[in-house]
């Protein structure tokens, strides 16, 4: 019983080593080429690893956004291009190449495929960011939030108030098959919502219900402020 008992305990540790954490390798030059940068999770100031405005091209697993100002784009609107998949190979960074300035990945788990609600500041993912794993009867700040991001398999609603009161809305991930990611850039599309999230729970509790653009493994896209709209490439 012990023996079998380790070899489980083995079988277990080895499946969650072979997930693939979340990472992007960044290149000076377009087709993965020139000198690279490994990250993991955020850098709100690439000049600190000598790295402002080189970004040409990337290597990504999991999802990931970069953006054109500093501080994820807080205090100046800009530009943010988002890539996400397996070791997805991304040789050009369209009309962000030599101008990234942070950049950070979304959601919470080592895979994007791990259950989160990522909740953004100001529209296109920029800004502070409150995440979660679990129901919220109240978020730190109150009605916050103008984007977010569904990671996982399942859906979310969202509340106007807290305590799960209030307007309410139903969000999934783009494939609920699949696990592939919900991008929702502007809650202002949201009806109810455009004041922000006050609260949330996972799980559809509304007959008002909005899937997310669908996207494919292994895909890219663009968000331009000026236009407010996100564009698949």
């Amino acid at each position: 019983m012990k023996v079998t008992c380790l070899i489980l305990l083995v079988l277990s540790a080895s499946a969650l080593s072979t997930k693939a954490p979340q990472k992007a390798v960044v290149y000076d030059a377009t087709n993965l080429n020139g000198n690279q940068l490994n990250i993991y999770g955020y850098k709100e100031d690439l000049s600190t690893d000598g790295f402002d405005n080189r970004i040409w091209s990337t290597r990504v697993s999991g999802i990931w956004l970069f953006y054109e100002n500093i501080r994820f784009n807080s205090e100046t609107s800009g530009l943010v291009f988002f890539a996400y998949g397996d070791s997805f190979s991304v040789n050009t960074l369209e009309d962000l190449n030599g101008r990234v300035s942070s950049v950070r990945n979304s959601g919470i788990g080592s895979t994007y495929k791990d259950i989160s609600l990522n909740i953004y500041e100001k529209e296109g993912f920029a800004g502070e960011e409150e995440y979660f794993t679990n129901d919220i009867p109240y978020l730190r700040q109150k009605n916050f939030g103008e984007s977010i991001i569904l990671t996982g398999c399942l859906p979310w609603t969202l509340y106007s108030e807290k305590y799960f009161a209030g307007d309410r809305i139903c969000v999934e991930p783009s494939d609920v098959i699949q696990c592939n990611p919900g991008m929702y850039p502007r809650l202002n599309d949201l009806p109810g919502f455009h004041n922000g999230v006050s609260s949330a729970r996972i799980g559809c509790y509304s007959t008002k219900k909005l899937r997310g653009n669908y996207m494919q493994r292994n895909s890219t896209g663009l968000y331009k402020p000026d236009t407010k709209k996100m564009l698949f490439l």
